[in-house]
């Protein structure tokens, strides 16, 4: 799960919408990429899913495309983020393959 930092307010429904940003997405890959060796054992193919959640009073995350063209280094088979509010996701970009 993502935790927002920065984010704006939305006056017109009351709500604070987290801006996503490419950091605090490769924080989340970093910390899951330790346990990716001990997913192997149970799977061939692993995908590993982010949810983004800004909590309570919250609207859906801000999402920029420079997050979601930003190419990503990752040994999983593939990497998607969701968000929870919204229920809409994307599949982040693989810069390259690891062995």
């Amino acid at each position: 799960m993502v935790k927002y930092e920065i984010g704006k307010f939305n006056y017109g429904y009351n709500i604070f919408s987290p801006k996503l940003e490419v950091q605090e997405v490769l924080k989340a890959i970093d910390k899951k990429e330790i346990l990716r060796l001990n997913y192997l054992d149970k799977c061939k193919v692993i995908w590993l899913l982010i949810v983004l959640y800004g909590g309570r009073a919250s609207g859906s995350f801000i999402i920029e495309d420079k997050v979601t063209r930003h190419n990503f280094r990752f040994r999983f088979d593939k990497v998607f983020l969701f968000d929870a509010l919204s229920n809409s996701f994307w599949e982040l970009k693989k810069s390259c393959n690891f062995t």
